[in-house]
């Protein structure tokens, strides 16, 4: 019996130890204020609390429950002149994380959830230089049926063509650190950017060209141009980001 017992105590003391680890590699997981202001890239004001650009942040909260409190006492407003005036609660990831803005900048919300978004990814990115390899690095990331071309006799050139689930099939055209030709005899479907079916597009960051059809086809249906545009928008923005940490801007 006392051998039983010493084994019992024994196994106790492994489970509640792992417990403890757990408990600790778990706190040590989670994000504190100021970390997550720094990887979204917010200032901490003089004043008190945050900015980013001209947007004021009053609150940040690390945990799921401090969302969903904000949120219940955002309900509860009657509106922002009434008697517990706050600012817009922003949050991503499944109300994991977010903020509450100063009152009156609510336009601002677009702004902030792309700082929110670099949470818990090692933050912005600070951007990298113009280049083929860091090109096709930025668009071979994202998760859409894209299959990018490298062009022979044409020096920083690539082209995606697409192949959508929705039975979509459009390419697009990366000029990189040069201009965007009139002709590529050797490069299929380029019709330049000029003239009646010429290509749409035009300058995304010094150093990257971006030209689409960005028009439907005939026959084309409202989803497939839909899933067309959402995917040509993932890229351009995959590219500004890799080019400047920064969306696009336009």
């Amino acid at each position: 019996m006392r051998r039983l017992a010493a084994a019992t105590l024994v196994s106790l003391l492994v489970i509640v130890a792992a417990g403890c680890g757990g408990s600790a590699a778990g706190a040590a997981g989670g994000l504190t204020r100021g970390q997550l202001a720094e990887e979204a890239g917010f200032t901490r004001a003089p004043t008190g609390g945050w900015s980013e650009g001209e947007c004021e942040i009053t609150r940040i909260f690390v945990t799921r429950r401090e969302v969903e409190k904000a949120r219940a006492a955002e309900e509860r407003r009657d509106g922002p002149d009434g008697p517990d005036p706050g600012g817009l609660v922003v949050s991503v990831s499944h109300e994991r994380f977010g903020v509450e803005l100063g009152h009156g900048f609510g336009y601002c919300q677009q702004a902030i959830e792309e700082g929110l978004a670099w949470v818990g990814k090692g933050g912005r990115p600070e951007g990298t230089p113009t280049t083929v390899v860091n090109a096709r690095g930025a668009i071979e990331a994202l998760e859409d049926p894209i299959e990018l071309e490298e062009p022979a006799g044409e020096n920083g050139v690539i082209v995606g063509r697409v192949h959508g689930r929705l039975g979509e099939h459009f390419a697009f055209f990366l000029f990189i650190n040069r201009s965007a030709p009139d002709k590529m005899p050797g490069v299929a479907g380029y019709p330049g950017f000029e003239g009646r079916g010429g290509l749409l597009g035009g300058g995304l960051v010094e150093g990257y060209i971006f030209g689409s059809r960005e028009i439907p086809r005939r026959g084309e249906s409202q989803a497939q141009f839909k899933e067309q545009s959402r995917i040509e928008g993932e890229v351009t923005t995959a590219l500004c980001m890799q080019a400047t940490g920064e969306g696009c801007g336009i």
